[in-house]
């Protein structure tokens, strides 16, 4: 079973800058190391940080997550995988890309006119909903994410969450990076609070209080 550790914080104090050094998208970093499998890979880009099996969806979908101009099933490619199958001998295996969009569509219920819908075409609630389904069935060994259900009706929100403590049951470890204490509380194993910058001590999310976690996000010292 995989972990799922969340990390709350109001925005501003430094959520976007950890989510681009846990990507890849920033590999300058002046100090600390980030280990996987037991491999530094703090100067691996996100590619080459896909090829492990780690998956991320960024708090801006559109553009970081998915290319506007590309179909749906063009964007799946963005997070493929090795094991994913999409990719034989340098060809892309077109039907195979094509099935795995529209599982994600159905799944996900994707408000959408097909998979060759263009990805700038879907609402923001929509393309959400299909750029988190693509890495939650892509079965990464980590997955990075941030906000996941900011935006979207009380109904994907439901179904995104069962799907992510779904995901860590079958063995996927998950970071969360959210402002939603009462998402973050509900599905998370481990939590602490980034403020200024600097990220507290991990505490168990069955033994810690809200208002704990409330007055580390102001700022307020253990």
């Amino acid at each position: 079973m995989g972990e799922i550790y969340g990390i709350a914080g109001v925005a501003g104090n430094g959520q976007s800058e950890l989510m681009d050094i846990l990507t890849g998208e920033n590999i300058n970093i002046k100090s600390g190391s980030i280990t996987f499998d037991n491999k530094k890979i703090e100067k691996y880009g996100p590619q080459k940080r896909r090829d492990l099996s780690i998956s991320f969806v960024p708090e801006n979908r559109l553009g970081h997550s998915a290319v506007p101009e590309l179909s749906l099933s063009e964007n799946i490619l963005l997070s493929q995988f090795p094991k994913n199958n999409f990719i034989r001998n340098g060809i892309i295996l077109k039907n195979n890309v094509d099935d795995f969009a529209n599982n994600v569509i159905n799944e996900f219920k994707v408000i959408t006119p097909g998979n060759d819908a263009k990805a700038s075409s879907l609402s923001g609630g929509n393309l959400q909903k299909y750029v988190i389904g693509r890495e939650i069935s892509s079965k990464p060994k980590i997955l990075i994410i941030s906000h996941p259900t900011w935006g979207i009706d009380a109904g994907a929100e439901h179904s995104i969450r069962e799907s992510l403590i779904e995901l860590s049951q079958n063995g996927t470890s998950i970071i969360v990076i959210s402002q939603d204490l009462d998402e973050l509380i509900e599905i998370t194993h481990k939590i602490s609070v980034i403020y200024d910058g600097n990220l507290s001590k991990p505490f168990k999310t069955s033994e810690i209080e809200i208002e704990k976690l409330g007055l580390l996000m102001g700022g307020k010292n253990e």
